[in-house]
């Protein structure tokens, strides 16, 4: 697979692909991809080794007392793709497409 900025070889980290002079993350199928601390299982299933940054972009309603507001998440563009770049360096990244 190759980034459709630059052409390069994209790296593959399971189902997901990313070019890393792009900062672009790509599905199996080329087509671009934000939003990828999302697709990580490593931030329900070990959250102690999830960033902190990542976590907070993560609505968990389940956590709310009942009758509280759920805090809204900025998840603005930027903040999207810091997380995924978080998430490409981080060693313990385990991306599943549902």
């Amino acid at each position: 697979m190759v980034c459709m900025h630059c052409l390069k070889d994209v790296v593959e980290y399971g189902p997901l692909g990313y070019c890393e002079q792009c900062r672009a993350w790509y599905t199996e199928e080329g087509e671009e991809v934000e939003g990828v601390y999302d697709y990580c299982t490593t931030k329900n299933s070990e959250p102690e080794c999830c960033n902190e940054f990542v976590q907070s972009l993560i609505i968990r309603p389940a956590e709310t007392q009942e009758g509280e507001e759920i805090p809204i998440i900025d998840t603005t563009i930027a903040n999207m793709r810091q997380a995924d770049q978080i998430c490409a360096e981080c060693g313990n990244k385990n991306f599943v497409l549902e």
